[in-house]
């Protein structure tokens, strides 16, 4: 089950409100009905029950996200035109990978028509040049957000993608990258949206530091 998932069904004020109403109608109806003789063993045990249904419902609600992460295998990260496969830029803290970004390196269309005799006879980065690079995913572990790892991991896929195809070249997020699937009712995906935002505005100030670095040279 994933936790980012979990928690933001949890945590959202609607279920919230559906839980604390249940919690409110079984000490109303079951725990209150007999002034004399209060049932709190049986008011106890449904609200246990419903408090079990409410955490099995999440989990069956955020379990696609399994599902999604084991189709992202190696075939994921091949490139359907025949280019090179997608990059992987590690962060370790020590001996633990404390987070990771996938770039690809998508060759101009013009680089991308050439024919294959003429290709063969090109340089990989040769063609490269003019094209873009596309961050398709990009993630930290929870304990170490926050402390600019992530932040670095943009700073390289920029540099990368600059050197491999010339500092006029374009870095942006996929738009159907690895978390921009939504299998939670629509109800539920604000705070994605908002990390999908952050996201963007992170790597626009990436940007904008590797062209004031490059101008300083």
């Amino acid at each position: 089950m994933d936790p980012a998932a979990a928690k933001a069904v949890i945590l959202h004020p609607v279920s919230l409100v559906a839980l604390l109403s249940s919690w409110a109608a079984i000490y109303r109806f079951v725990y209150m009905s007999d002034m004399e003789e209060r049932d709190a063993s049986r008011a106890l045990m449904l609200a246990s029950g419903l408090t079990m249904l409410y955490l099995a419902a999440i989990r069956f609600l955020s379990s696609a996200y399994a599902t999604l992460a084991d189709s992202m295998d190696q075939n994921w990260l091949r490139a359907p035109y025949g280019g090179q496969d997608d990059l992987i830029l590690g962060a370790k803290v020590g001996p633990l990978l404390v987070g990771a970004l996938v770039l690809r390196l998508e060759p101009s269309k013009r680089a991308s028509t050439v024919s294959p005799h003429k290709r063969k006879n090109r340089s990989r980065s040769a063609s490269l040049k003019g094209g873009k690079g596309i961050i398709r995913a990009w993630t930290m572990a929870s304990s170490h957000r926050g402390r600019g790892i992530g932040k670095e991991l943009l700073n390289e896929a920029v540099r990368y993608t600059k050197d491999k195809c010339g500092k006029d070249a374009q870095v942006g997020f996929a738009q159907e990258h690895a978390h921009s699937v939504m299998v939670l009712p629509a109800l539920f995906n604000a705070i994605f949206r908002r990390n999908e935002a952050r996201a963007a505005k992170a790597l626009d100030r990436s940007v904008e530091e590797w062209e004031l670095n490059k101008k300083k040279r």
